[in-house]
């Protein structure tokens, strides 16, 4: 066997170049890039002709060079380049005369793959410093592609198909037996959920990180070349003529995209929510970077101008914070970037639904999200798979986690914390109309005329704007007040939006399939797995909806440069409201952003528990390449200022700031302290995460409601309707907020404002609580009565000579 590599191996080192040669001379005029008024920008400041892999990194942008032709005079670096700034300048790194073939990236370390032998070395090299330093590794065959994932390293060879490695490159095996036969690998690609490689006319994939393979038998005979894997979704293209191929269900099933064509789709990549595949057209034989932003049901050609008549070698995304674009690499031509253009959004028309003192309570009063994964709460006819995504939320910003780090899966609304009594506000003018549910409790819905509709539950059961429907509102009247109506564990809103997917006018069959998020989907790097979505019940075929940010306060969160440096252009600062980030001693220039967040479930030290209103956020930092930077070696410096209205019922020598540890899954200490004359908070922390202040409560007792029922019995039945009144412990009704009682279980709650008569015959279970002043809920409490003001008959029967059997 290694006799036959070794064959295999030297026919391949004389073979390939005569190749490429006899390409080189039947393509006698080369036209390259036409790129004049165009999007296609030419940055190719490199001393290279032949790029034929990029690769995104931490210290900047990755080229590497194979030519072929070494009797060029001088000969080709055919070497590993740097770019620190965008690909506007490079400088050459190491690993000189090997020929680059392929680059990867992960976890703190570069991976390439090389083509010639230069002091009886090839094939793998590795560095974790950047690429200072490399050694290599040896598979004892020929490398020509390299990905991996957390668990396992998976490296194609031109001749022995496959090689997997477990232990970071000690020891590999052959994924598949050769037989001795020659067996190159065409493409590999992973993600932590699957693997696929193309070897030959197959196409094989792996579930379990390498252990086991499965052909994909409908993808075999079509030339394979390229994949692109975005969670379930899954894209493979042609290097002939049989077009592009699409799964959206990790690999389980294949489709052809007909608006593809028969053409060839060499490189597949996906950015800020579109799909990018470099496209070669057998009519006029030139290559274009085509685009589609519909899951690749439709293509456009990203920029008519730009084609080539030489192979473009690699695609690769750039995922900026600032601006994200894409590099290519094209034969002789260099390299090109396209900036990623920003389409406007659909004009944003909701106001806050209640009235606000900081325009940043529209996030600081979440308390759970609208869940992007599968917003089906409420729905019958299908329910989110077990497993992780059943238990798990993904928010807006793309966060995904479960309770009590993101509220709650499958929610298909916001939640806003709000007290008790808050007057609910129309968002926008339109026709309201009631509806009410055991769980939605007192509802009020809008059709504001434009093709959505607002829902708002849990409303209290007096002040509604109306008890049926429809009557015209205005933005910004009153429309109830915040109650406890329907299934909920505490005073909140529940609001909600639908689309009209339609444009018909009935939003009940757009239910849930229209329900979207008013705050959009943020990440420009991953697409939101609600506008993808689509499945098949018994009331038919549904597909989920597209969010859009539609509120009419501008987005709170900000992003910002800051860098080293003393002119007045260099700042290390970043401000955002009532917080101020300061970075100490910065070596380079970084992107911040800061998010204004939601309030916080209260996982805290036991006597932590009053949130300090408009100090959540998260703060993240991206060097020039868009790759996250999680912790400093300096020290980050904080300030926040305090509003005097958000420390009531706070002791104030108890307020610190807390970073939320989502290992331990708790809210942790950051060394902090709190100025009461000037009302800020200043912290100092090296990493980076989710940021809120809390203080111990001055009154943390709930109130205490006792209730007094008179009216005349017999035999333990009131004979007459019952009086009610309630009083409380401490006997000062002026430190009492609302009591609030229901007569039907809970499903309706109403005010208690004097004693009243209990008007309802038979068996009443009354639960009534109060909230006081500093809002402290009282645990709910119950009285039953028995009422038999009609006369009914009531006497107890007894039953003698019967058999009753329960059953389970």
């Amino acid at each position: 066997m290694k006799q036959n590599k070794s064959r295999k191996n030297i026919s391949r080192s004389f073979l390939l170049p005569e190749i490429i040669f006899l390409l080189l001379i039947t393509q006698k005029t080369k036209f390259g890039i036409r790129c004049a008024n165009a999007e296609w920008e030419n940055i190719s400041s490199i001393n290279a002709n032949h790029i034929s892999a990029l690769a995104e990194t931490p210290w900047g942008i990755l080229a590497g060079e194979f030519d072929s032709r070494l009797f060029l005079k001088p000969p080709p670096t055919n070497a590993l380049f740097l770019s620190r700034d965008q690909g506007e300048t490079w400088e050459k790194i190491g690993l000189d005369g090997r020929g680059i073939l392929d680059i990867k990236y992960y976890a703190g370390k570069i991976y390439v793959t090389t083509y010639y032998v230069i002091n009886n070395s090839y094939g793998i090299f590795v560095s974790e410093d950047g690429g200072t330093t490399w050694y290599n590794i040896n598979i004892g065959s020929s490398t020509n592609k390299i990905d991996r994932d957390s668990k396992t390293i998976y490296v194609g060879s031109t001749v022995d198909g496959l090689y997997v490695s477990t232990d970071e490159g000690e020891t590999w095996r052959e994924a598949f037996d050769t037989g001795g036969y020659t067996m190159s690998t065409i493409e590999v690609e992973s993600s932590e959920d699957i693997t696929l490689v193309s070897i030959a006319s197959k196409v094989y994939k792996t579930l379990d990180n390498g252990e086991t393979w499965n052909e994909i038998t409908q993808l075999r005979n079509k030339g394979i070349v390229s994949f692109c894997i975005n969670g379930n979704t899954i894209f493979a293209g042609s290097g002939g003529t049989k077009g592009m191929y699409v799964s959206k269900n990790l690999g389980e099933t294949w489709e052809k995209i007909a608006n593809f064509g028969d053409n060839e789709a060499t490189k597949i990549v996906y950015l800020k929510g579109r799909y990018y595949a470099v496209k070669y057209s057998f009519e006029n034989y030139k290559y274009w970077v085509y685009v589609s932003s519909d899951v690749g049901k439709t293509w456009s050609n990203s920029d008519p101008n730009m084609f080539s008549i030489d192979p473009i070698k690699d695609l690769i995304p750039i995922n900026s914070s600032s601006q994200p674009s894409l590099l290519s690499s094209v034969i002789i031509g260099g390299i090109y970037r396209y900036n990623i253009p920003t389409e406007p959004a659909e004009s944003p028309f909701l106001n806050t639904p209640w009235k606000y003192k900081e325009e940043n309570e529209i996030t600081d009063r979440i308390t759970s999200f609208f869940d992007h994964r599968l917003p089906l709460l409420g729905y019958g006819y299908y329910s989110e798979p077990t497993g992780q995504v059943s238990t798990t939320t993904m928010n807006f910003l793309g966060m995904e986690a479960a309770e009590p780090t993101i509220y709650y899966s499958s929610h298909g609304g916001l939640d806003f914390g709000l007290e008790y009594g808050t007057e609910i506000l129309a968002s926008s003018s339109g026709y309201a109309s009631y509806y009410y549910c055991k769980d939605c409790g007192n509802t009020i819905k809008i059709d504001h005329q434009n093709g959505y509709q607002t829902t708002y539950m849990h409303l209290q059961n007096d002040s509604l704007i109306t008890k049926s429907g429809p009557v015209w509102v205005n933005s910004n009247d009153t429309i109830g007040k915040v109650g406890l109506t329907g299934r909920t564990s505490g005073p909140h809103l529940h609001f909600e939006v639908t689309k009209d997917k339609e444009m018909d006018g009935n939003f009940l069959n757009d239910f849930p399939s229209g329900r979207v998020d008013p705050f959009g989907w943020r990440p420009y790097d991953k697409i939101d797995p609600w506008s993808t979505f689509s499945w098949e019940d018994a009331l038919g075929f549904h597909s989920g909806s597209t969010s859009l940010y539609l509120w009419n306060t501008e987005s709170q969160e900000k992003t910002g440069i800051i860098s080293p440096g003393t002119s007045p252009n260099n700042k290390n600062y970043m401000e955002i409201g009532n917080k101020r980030i300061e970075f100490e001693n910065l070596k380079e220039t970084l992107t911040v952003k800061i998010f204004p967040y939601i309030k916080p479930a209260l996982n805290l030290p036991s006597k932590i528990e009053g949130y300090i209103e408009n100090t959540s956020f998260i703060l993240q930092v991206f060097n020039q390449n868009g790759i996250i930077i999680e912790h400093f070696d300096d020290p980050i410096n904080m300030i926040l200022t305090i509003s005097p209205d958000s420390l009531k019922n706070i002791k104030p020598q108890s307020v610190r700031l807390y970073f939320w540890n989502q290992i331990t899954r708790m809210w942790e200490l950051v060394s902090s302290s709190f100025d009461e004359e000037n009302n800020k908070i200043t912290a100092s922390t090296n990493h980076l995460s989710w940021f809120a202040a809390f203080g111990e409560k001055d009154d943390s007792n709930p109130p205490n409601t006792q209730i007094a029922v008179s009216g005349g019995q017999t035999n333990g039945w009131f004979n007459e309707f019952p009086l009610i009144q309630f009083f409380y412990e401490n006997g000062d009704a002026s430190e009492i907020k609302n009591t609030i009682y229901s007569t039907d279980d809970g499903d309706t709650w109403d005010n208690y404002s004097e004693p009243f008569y209990l008007e309802k015959d038979g068996v009443i279970n009354l639960l009534y609580k109060s909230i006081d002043l500093n809002d402290n809920i009282e645990p709910e409490k119950n009285y039953v009565l028995h009422i038999n003001v009609s006369g009914k008959k009531t006497e107890k029967i007894k039953v003698r000579g019967s058999l009753f059997k329960i059953t389970q």
